[in-house]
C-alpha cells in the first residue's frame, strides 16, 4: 500500500497497489504506447500482512522523506472486490453465511440489553464455528474479510 495524496483509507491504497500504468516505445506508432494494467487475487490466504510504505525519495535533495498523511484502516477489511470472478463466486456462499451469523449475533445483544439479566443468561450463542477455509485449499480464506489484530 504506497501512500500518496489520493491516499485516505487502506482499502484505497491497496485497489491502487493494483492498478498500474505502463509505458513502452512502439515502433508501429513511432511514439511511446501507454496502457493500464490491472492485477487481481486468484486466492486468499489465511492471514493477510499488508505493508504501508510511507517514504518517498525526494529527487532534489536526494533525500528519503517520510509522508506523515494520515491512512485509516477499518477493524474488519473487505478483499471481496480486488479478487477474480471465479473466486468471488466461492466467496459468495461463505459471505451470505458470515452475513447471517453477523445478524445473529447483532439480535442475541439486542435481545440480552432489553430483557433482564436472569433472561439474558440464557440468551446464548448456537456454538457453531463457521469454517474459515474451502475444503480443497488448506490455509486459504473463504470469506474475504479480515478482522484486525
Amino acid at each position: 500500500c504506497y501512500v500518496n495524496q489520493d491516499v485516505r483509507f487502506l482499502q484505497t491504497g491497496i485497489k491502487s497497489g493494483f492498478e498500474q500504468e505502463v509505458s513502452k516505445n512502439s515502433a508501429q506508432l513511432g511514439r511511446d504506447a501507454k496502457w493500464q494494467t490491472q492485477t487481481q487475487i486468484s486466492r486468499l490466504p489465511k492471514y493477510l500482512s499488508v505493508n504501508i510504505n510511507r517514504f518517498f525519495f525526494k529527487e532534489s535533495s536526494k533525500t528519503n522523506a517520510k509522508i506523515l498523511k494520515q491512512v485509516q484502516f477499518p477493524l474488519s477489511l473487505d478483499t471481496y472486490d480486488l479478487c477474480t470472478q471465479e473466486l468471488k463466486d466461492k466467496l459468495t456462499v461463505r459471505r451470505a453465511d458470515v452475513k447471517l451469523e453477523e445478524d445473529a449475533k447483532l439480535e442475541r445483544e439486542l435481545r440480552k440489553k432489553v430483557l433482564d439479566k436472569e433472561q439474558a443468561e440464557k440468551i446464548m450463542d448456537d456454538g457453531v464455528a463457521l469454517p474459515t477455509e474451502f475444503d480443497d485449499d488448506q490455509g486459504s480464506n473463504n470469506s474475504g474479510f479480515y478482522e484486525l489484530k
